[in-house]
């Protein structure tokens, strides 16, 4: 289990390496400009998605439409991830 852990940590090094030092590198991420894209509003998202939830549930709660199970799980999620995307722009 040990070298498992280490084995994986060193291909995860080279490739952190290859990816920061390397110049002419085929999967070079940068050259991926939506993937790129993607990465910046993924962090965005990782960033304000607690204001969004907080804001979800405080809001449900006083309105009182989270009493039952379906109503947490779906309605606060939908809320909840609609103002992390809005929160930035």
């Amino acid at each position: 289990m040990i070298l498992e852990r280490v084995v994986i940590s060193i291909i995860v090094l080279f490739v952190i390496l290859e990816q920061s030092y390397a110049e002419k590198s085929f999967f070079k991420f940068s050259h991926f400009k939506n993937l790129s894209r993607l990465g910046i509003i993924s962090y965005g998202l990782y960033c304000l998605h607690f204001i969004g939830i907080l804001i979800a549930t405080t809001t449900t709660k006083k309105l009182g439409l989270n009493t039952q199970l379906w109503q947490v799980f779906f309605l606060d999620t939908a809320i909840a991830l609609t103002l992390a995307i809005v929160i930035p722009g």
